[in-house]
Formats: C-alpha cells, sequence, structure tokens
C-alpha cells in the first residue's frame, strides 16, 4: 500500500484541535454528568452518614428501654391507732424508716358518737407536718356489725342526714389543710351495709359530695374506693355499676390484704395476684384519674413478709399511676405493721 504522510499529518493535527476546543468548552451534557456524579457521591455519603446517626439513635432507644430506670420511689402513707402522736407512733415509724410518711388514714362512724365529727385538736400533727389526711367516713355504726338499727345510706338519701352532712363538710373545710375524703370504701365487699347496693350507694355518694362542694371545702378530693376483688364473686369490672361518674372521682383507691394462713380459709397472696385484675380495669375504663393504694398490707404467716414487701414495691416502680400507697400498719385480724418483724421492716427500710 501506498504511504500518505500529509493525509496522515491532517487527521493527526485534526484530532489534537478537537480535543484542545473539548478540554478548553466541554459539552453540556458532560458537565452535568461530572457534577450529577459529584452530588450523587456527595447524596450516598450523607445517607451514609445519616443512617448511621439514625443507628446511633436506635441503639440509643433500645438501650433505654433495656436498662432498667432508676426505681420510681412510691409515696408511702399509713393507717395508725395513735394518729395523733400523742404517743409519738408516726415519728417513730418515721425513725425507723427514713423517711417522711406522706399521708395519714383515719376513720370516722356516723353511729359512733364518740367518733363521728372531727376533732381538729387530734390532727394537728398532720396538719403541722404537712401530711394528707385520707378520712374515711363510714355510714353505719360498727358495734352493730351487719345488723343495723339505723340504715344510714337510705337515711343519707331520704334528706333525713342533711344537718349532720353539712356539719361535717364545715368541719373538714375548718380543717383548712389537704383531704382525701374516701366515702363508703369497698362498696363491692358485703361486710358492710353499703356493699351490694350500687343504685342507692351511687345517689349517697352524690350527695355527700355536692354537700362538701356546696359548703366550700375545697380543700377536698373525693376518693372512690374499691375492693381488689367483688364478694359475692364477679367480674371486677362489674364495680362500675357503683361508680358515680367522673365529675365525683378525684382518686380512685384500690384495697387489698395478704391474709396469708391467718385465717382458716385464706392462703397466700402475692401483690400482683391481689391487684393485677383491679389495677387493669380501673385504667383501663378510668384512665384519667390516679390510683391510690388505699389499704394494703401484709400478715408475716403462710410466707414470706420480707420478700412481700420486696416484691410489691419492685412492682411498683414500674406502674407510675399508682400515686401512692397507703400501709394498714395495725393488729387488728393479724398483725399488719411494718416492723411486724426485723425483717419486714428492713424490707421497707431498702425500698424507701
Amino acid at each position: 500500500m501506498k504511504k500518505n504522510p500529509p493525509i496522515i499529518l491532517f487527521i493527526v493535527g485534526s484530532c489534537l484541535l478537537l480535543l484542545y476546543v473539548l478540554k478548553k468548552n466541554p459539552p453540556k451534557s458532560i458537565i452535568s454528568k461530572y457534577r450529577n456524579d459529584q452530588v450523587s457521591e456527595n447524596v450516598v455519603q450523607q445517607d451514609d452518614i445519616n443512617q448511621n446517626q439514625s443507628n446511633v439513635l436506635s441503639e440509643e432507644k433500645e438501650a433505654a428501654l433495656i436498662t432498667p430506670s432508676p426505681k420510681r420511689k412510691v409515696p408511702l402513707g399509713v393507717v395508725v391507732n395513735d394518729y395523733s402522736n400523742k404517743n409519738g407512733e408516726i415519728s417513730e415509724l418515721e425513725k425507723e424508716l427514713g423517711i417522711k410518711i406522706s399521708t395519714i388514714g383515719i376513720y370516722k362512724q356516723f353511729g359512733l358518737d364518740y367518733n363521728k365529727d372531727l376533732n381538729e385538736a387530734d390532727l394537728a400533727f398532720i396538719k403541722t407536718n404537712a401530711k394528707t389526711l385520707l378520712l374515711t367516713w363510714e355510714p353505719w355504726n360498727p358495734k352493730e356489725g351487719m345488723n343495723q338499727s339505723v340504715d344510714y345510706l337510705k337515711e343519707i338519701n331520704d334528706g333525713k342526714l342533711d344537718s349532720y352532712l353539712s356539719n361535717f363538710a364545715q368541719q373538714v373545710k375548718g380543717y383548712s389543710s389537704p383531704v382525701i375524703l374516701r366515702f363508703a370504701h369497698e362498696m363491692n365487699g358485703n361486710w358492710y351495709p353499703w356493699g351490694n347496693r350500687p343504685l342507692e350507694y351511687k345517689e349517697a355518694y352524690r350527695k355527700v359530695v355536692d354537700t362538701f362542694r356546696k359548703e366550700g371545702a375545697a380543700n377536698v378530693r373525693f376518693m372512690w374506693s374499691i375492693n381488689h376483688e367483688s364478694v359475692p364473686p364477679e367480674a371486677i369490672s362489674n364495680s362500675s355499676k357503683y361508680y358515680p361518674g367522673d365529675s365525683y372521682v378525684d382518686i380512685i383507691g384500690l384495697d387489698g390484704f395478704n391474709f396469708g394462713s391467718s385465717k382458716g380459709s385464706s392462703n397466700w397472696k402475692s401483690f400482683p395476684e391481689l391487684f393485677s385484675s383491679s389495677y387493669n380495669f380501673v385504667t383501663t375504663r378510668y384512665p384519667s384519674k390516679p390510683v391510690m393504694i388505699s389499704e394494703v398490707a401484709s400478715t408475716e404467716l403462710g410466707g414470706n413478709k420480707s420478700a412481700w414487701v420486696n416484691d410489691m414495691f419492685t412492682r411498683l416502680a414500674v406502674v407510675p399511676k399508682v400515686s401512692e400507697i397507703i400501709w394498714f400498719n395495725l393488729i387488728k385480724e393479724t398483725d399488719w405493721r411494718i416492723d411486724s418483724s426485723q425483717s419486714s421492716l428492713q424490707s421497707f427500710k431498702k425500698n424507701l
């Protein structure tokens, strides 16, 4: 083949010229591709960063869920005989436990002349030490048991006790410190004369609340307090038939006792065995209402009270709806007291 050097030189020169022009003025499509590649690379890198951050946040959330939170300290109130503290029972108990007791529970009865009214002198210690008064008001004469000479629930509804209701409301108003009024508790049981009478009970409860409001007792909150189980047995959810209405209830109370083997018909029951059903019922049916364990205690008989108390506090630490517990610190059916044994007392101290 015959060689043609001028043509070859021309082609080479043209190629070099074209390369020079493209270098100085690249086509837009090339610029776009180049820049888009850079942006894509940056986006990918940023996505990697965001994904890493997301993973870190997820790990933190998982850690927060897995790692137990600091133990919630549930305030402790008590029912004691010496609520005036004349013999120093409350002060001594606070010293033993190393805490300030938040609430003191007392009981007044319609049918006992010596215990039907509020005595401010007896409440001076509670008031001076800024403790809440949990005032259980019982429409009966306990000396007569279930055979009452007066049907107080009926008399409330018939208007025959209007004067007493108003006077008592004025006494509580005059006390002028925080009071939780717990009228006719455990109405879903059969051991009080107001029990198992839902329509009459609701009417009486509302009348009591209306009377206190009429008298201007603004220092009072109203508690609807049920037993942890109904007697005769029925679903705890049926306790709703006693509920007087949201506008009449500020706090819901739950009562329950571990009798262990202290009674022939009883057996050892753990804290969740006592309260799980009633707690689930009230927090589901009445979710806006705070919950208080308004009476609770355990015997020493038939099990390990110290372990029972420890389990109670462990479980309460993860149920924030329970605002407070009131320990029934008396010797009655059995020795319910916090210091019924040294091991029981130590279990309280460890958890408070």
